[in-house]
C-alpha cells in the first residue's frame, strides 16, 4: 500500500467530506460564499481607501484581481491535485489488493479480502460470514478482522440485527447510530459499534451462501464508496464461498452417511487407526463390533425404501445412545453398522456393550401406524489378539457376525481363529451355487402328500437337490443357509418355482390324476413387491392352473411383519393359489393374527409329530392345532410321520393330510407317476 506524509492526511479528510454528498453541498456553497466575500471586500474596501491617489487605484486593482485569480487558481489546483491522487491512490490501493487476493484461496483468501477491506475503507472491523443452520437462522464467520489483525471466529443469531436484513435485503446500510437502529442486537452493544455496511453473497444459482460487511465504533466517513467497494469483491467471495462449501460437501460425503450422519467406512477406519495407536501405548483394548440387522430386507421389500430408511435412521439414533461418548458408531451401507469401543480394561466389557445394543433394538419401530421389529446379530473382534490392522479387526468381526447369525440370530458372538476355515468355506460354497444355477445342477425331488380318509395322493412338496461334479448330493442344510444370506436363493427360488409349474403340467398333460404342487417361499421371496406379478407370470407361462399350486411360508416369517404379511397373502389368494403356514408351532405366533390371514391350511412342525406318544406335551400340541386349524376352517398337514403309531393317532384326531417316510421318501420327477397311479396305505 502507498505511504504518505502527515499534511496529507488532513487533504485526505477534506477530500472524503467532499466526497460525501450531504457535506458537499455546504463546503462548497460556504467555499464560494466565503471566496465573493473576500474578493469584494478587497476590490471595494481597499480602494476607497486610496481614493485620493487616483494614478495608484487602476494598478492596485489590477494586482488584487490578478493575485485573487491567482490564489484561486492555485487552491483550486491543489484541491484537484490531491483528491486526484487519492483517487490514484485509492485505486492503487485496490488494484493491488485485488492482486494479492487473486493468488489467495479458502481461509487464506478470506482473511486477506477482511484486512484489506478494513485498510482500505478506514474502518475498525471487516467480516465475511456464512449460514451455520439449514434454517438460515444464525450465522458463523469464515473470517474476521479488526485492527489490521484477524480474529476468533464466532457464530450468532440474525434475529434483530443487521445482517437479518442483509439476508432478507440483499444489502443493509446504516452509517451512523446502528446501535439505537437494531437494539436488540446484544453484539453491537458489547462491541460498541456505530456503523455497518454489509451486502448478500450469493452462488451461481442466485442463492444466499452468506454475507459480507464493514463495520466500525464511529460514524462511517463514505458509505456510497464503501457499498461501491464492497460488490466490486462481492462476486470473487461469493465464487469463494461457495467452492469451499461445495469441498466442506465432498469431504462430508467422503467421511460421512448421508442417511444417518453417521461416520462410513474410510473414517470408522482413519479413527480406528487412532485407537489401536493408542491402546499401542496405554496396553488397553479396543473391541471392534460389527453389527446386522436380522431380515432387513424384508422390510425394504414389504414397506419399501423410504420407510427401510427411517428404520435405519432410528437404528443409528438408539445405537448412539446407548454408546459412551468415546465411543463411535458408523454405518457401512445397507443395514450393517460398526461400533469401535476403545480403552477397554477387558473382553467382558465388550459383552456388556453389545448386550445394551441389542436391547436397545428390542423395542419396535413406530411408523405411523406400521410397527416394525428390529433385530440384530453382532460379531465382535478384538484388539491386539485378532488383529493388529484396522482391515483385519472388521475382517474379523464380520466373520463373528455370521456366526452369530448361524447360532440363532439376535445374540452376539466373538471371533474365534477357527472361524476363519467356516468363513473360507462358506465363501466357496457362495462360489460354487453361482456356477450351480449357471450349469443346471439342481433337480427337483417331491415328497407326497396323502389324504388320510381316502388314502389317496392328493398333493406332492417339491424340494430342491444339488448334484455336484464332485462332491455328489449336497444335503439342503448345507446350501439353502448361505444361499438366503448371499441372496442366491431369490434366483434359486425363482427356479423351483418354474421348474415345478412345469413338471406339474407335463403330469397333467399325460392324463395323470391332478394333484397340487407345493414350493417353498423364503422369507426374502416373500416380501418381494412384486411377487404375486411374477408368480402370476410363471402360470401363464408354464400354463399350469393356479389351483394345483400351493405355496408354503414358515411361521416365523409371517410375524415379522403381521400388516406386510396379510397383504402380500392377500395379493397371492387373489390369483387362486393355494396358502399353506408351515412349520407351524415353533414360532409362537398369535392365535388373534392367525385368524386375520388368508390361508388354506397349517402344517405341524416334524419335531411334534416325531414326540407323538413319547411326549406328552408334543402329543397334546398336535391335538390342539388340529382342533384350532379346525375351528378356524383350515386344514392340516403332519409332515414327517414315520411310524404307524402317530399315523393312528393322527387319524383319530381328525388330521386331514400326511406326509413323511412311512409312505414315501421324496423321489425324482420320473418316479412320481408310479406313486400317482399306485394305491397308498393312509386310511
Amino acid at each position: 500500500m502507498a505511504r504518505y506524509a502527515p499534511w496529507e492526511k488532513g487533504l485526505d479528510r477534506l477530500f472524503q467530506h467532499l466526497l460525501s454528498r450531504r457535506r458537499a453541498v455546504f463546503l462548497v456553497s460556504g467555499g464560494y460564499l466565503a471566496l465573493a466575500l473576500g474578493w469584494l471586500a478587497v476590490t471595494h474596501g481597499i480602494p476607497d481607501l486610496l481614493m485620493g491617489q487616483a494614478e495608484v487605484l487602476p494598478h492596485l486593482e489590477l494586482y488584487l484581481e490578478g493575485g485573487l485569480i491567482l490564489v484561486t487558481t492555485l487552491l483550486v489546483g491543489l484541491l484537484a491535485h490531491h483528491a486526484l491522487s487519492l483517487l490514484h491512490r485509492k485505486e492503487r490501493e485496490m488494484q493491488e489488493m485485488a492482486r494479492s487476493l487473486c493468488a489467495e484461496q479458502g481461509d487464506d483468501f478470506f482473511q486477506a479480502l477482511v484486512l484489506g477491506l478494513s485498510k482500505t475503507l478506514q474502518v475498525g472491523y471487516g467480516s465475511i460470514c456464512e449460514f451455520s443452520d439449514p434454517g438460515k437462522t444464525r450465522v458463523r464467520t469464515v473470517a474476521i478482522s479488526h485492527g489490521g489483525k484477524v480474529l476468533e471466529n464466532f457464530e450468532y443469531d440474525l434475529a434483530g440485527s443487521p445482517c437479518e436484513d442483509v439476508v432478507r435485503d440483499g444489502r443493509c446500510i446504516v452509517p451512523q447510530g446502528v446501535r439505537v437502529r437494531y437494539p436488540e442486537d446484544d453484539l453491537l452493544r458489547d462491541m460498541e459499534l456505530e456503523s455497518y455496511l454489509g451486502v448478500s453473497l450469493r452462488g451461481s444459482e442466485g442463492k444466499i451462501l452468506g454475507l459480507m460487511a464493514v463495520f466500525d465504533t464511529r460514524p462511517m466517513p463514505n458509505p456510497g464508496l464503501a457499498e461501491t467497494i464492497l460488490h466490486l469483491f462481492a462476486a470473487r467471495a461469493s465464487a469463494e464461498l461457495e467452492r469451499r462449501q461445495t469441498r466442506e460437501t465432498i469431504d462430508y460425503l467422503a467421511s460421512y452417511d448421508q442417511l444417518t450422519g453417521l461416520p462410513n467406512r474410510q473414517m470408522f477406519g482413519e479413527i480406528l487407526a487412532r485407537e489401536t495407536a493408542e491402546a499401542d501405548r496405554s496396553g488397553e483394548i479396543v473391541a471392534v463390533l460389527f453389527l446386522d440387522l436380522d431380515r432387513f430386507k424384508n422390510v425394504n421389500e414389504s414397506l419399501g425404501h423410504a420407510m427401510g430408511d427411517r428404520v435405519l435412521k432410528e437404528v443409528a439414533g438408539r445405537l448412539s445412545s446407548a454408546l459412551r461418548r468415546s465411543d463411535t458408531v458408523a454405518r457401512l451401507g445397507g443395514d450393517e453398522f460398526l461400533l469401535l469401543l476403545p480403552g477397554l480394561k477387558a473382553a467382558e466389557n465388550a459383552a456388556m456393550v453389545a448386550g445394551k445394543a441389542l436391547s436397545a433394538l428390542q423395542a419396535p419401530v413406530m411408523l405411523g401406524e406400521v410397527e416394525v421389529h428390529v433385530a440384530s446379530s453382532i460379531g465382535i473382534a478384538l484388539y491386539p489378539q485378532d488383529g493388529s490392522d484396522g482391515a483385519t479387526l472388521m475382517k474379523n468381526a464380520d466373520t463373528a457376525l455370521h456366526q452369530a447369525k448361524v447360532s440363532g440370530r439376535n445374540n452376539f458372538c466373538f471371533f474365534t481363529p477357527e472361524m476363519n476355515a467356516l468363513s473360507l468355506h462358506r465363501f466357496g460354497m457362495e462360489n460354487e451355487l453361482r456356477k450351480a444355477l449357471e450349469r443346471q445342477e439342481f433337480i427337483l425331488h417331491y415328497q407326497p402328500q396323502y389324504e388320510v380318509g381316502s388314502g389317496r395322493m392328493i398333493a406332492a412338496e417339491a424340494l430342491i437337490r444339488w448334484i455336484h461334479p464332485e462332491r455328489g448330493l449336497v444335503p439342503p442344510l448345507d446350501f439353502i443357509p448361505i444361499a438366503e444370506e448371499t441372496g442366491l436363493i431369490v434366483p434359486i427360488g425363482q427356479w423351483v418355482l418354474r421348474t415345478a409349474c412345469l413338471q406339474n403340467k407335463a403330469w397333467q398333460e399325460q392324463g395323470l390324476p391332478r394333484i397340487r404342487v407345493a414350493t417353498n417361499l423364503s422369507a426374502r421371496q416373500f416380501y418381494q413387491q412384486d411377487l404375486a406379478e411374477e408368480i402370476g407370470r410363471v402360470l401363464e407361462e408354464t400354463g399350469l392352473e393356479p389351483t394345483w399350486l400351493e405355496l408354503e411360508i414358515t411361521e416365523s416369517i409371517i410375524i415379522q411383519d403381521v400388516q406386510g404379511t396379510i397383504r402380500q397373502l392377500s395379493r397371492l389368494r387373489d390369483l387362486g393359489i393355494q396358502i399353506s403356514i408351515d412349520d407351524f408351532g415353533i414360532g409362537y405366533s398369535s392365535l388373534n393374527y392367525l385368524k386375520q390371514f388368508p390361508i388354506n391350511s397349517l402344517k405341524i412342525d416334524r419335531s411334534f409329530v416325531n414326540d407323538i406318544g413319547k411326549s406328552q406335551g408334543d402329543t397334546a400340541i398336535v391335538s390342539t392345532v388340529i382342533s384350532l386349524a379346525h375351528n378356524l376352517d383350515l386344514e392340516v398337514v403332519a409332515e414327517g410321520v414315520e411310524t404307524r403309531d402317530q399315523l393312528d393317532f393322527l387319524s383319530s384326531s381328525r388330521c386331514n393330510k400326511i406326509q413323511g417316510f412311512l409312505f414315501s421318501r421324496p423321489v425324482p420327477s420320473g418316479d412320481l407317476p408310479a406313486l400317482l397311479t399306485g394305491s397308498a396305505p393312509p386310511s
